[in-house]
């Protein structure tokens, strides 16, 4: 059951996923998604790199930074469209930013671990 409960999750969130909702919403989701999964991974990552390479105090080896990617460079939880439901919030941005940052998270994570590869940071 363990093994099922997010791919399950994503099935069932996709029920709720309505296309007409994208044109009302547009704004908010570009703006989030632009935020979730280009902004904050491109600030975090840069940081961790400028700090490794200027600091003596933040040594990164090359186990760190798969962990920032993943952590950094991934959609936004499954759960944030279920809290937003429970707590009478505005459930179809939530449901709309699930959707748009797992997609989008496909090209941001291929493309960090390109980079990080390509700089031997990988």
């Amino acid at each position: 059951m363990g093994q099922i409960a997010s791919p399950l999750a994503l099935i069932v969130l996709g029920g709720t996923f309505k296309f007409h909702v994208i044109k009302k919403l547009k704004n908010q989701i570009i703006l989030g998604t632009f935020l979730r999964s280009f902004l904050a991974p491109s600030l975090i990552l840069g940081t961790a790199v400028i700090l490794a390479f200027n600091s003596s105090y933040f040594v990164f080896d090359n186990n760190v930074y798969p962990a920032l990617i993943a952590l950094f460079g991934s959609p936004t939880a499954i759960a944030s469209a279920i809290y937003a439901k429970e707590l009478h919030s505005d459930e179809d941005l939530a449901v709309q930013l699930v959707v748009w940052t797992t997609i989008t998270s496909i090209l941001t994570i291929f493309a960090l671990i390109l980079l990080f590869r390509t700089y031997g940071l990988l």
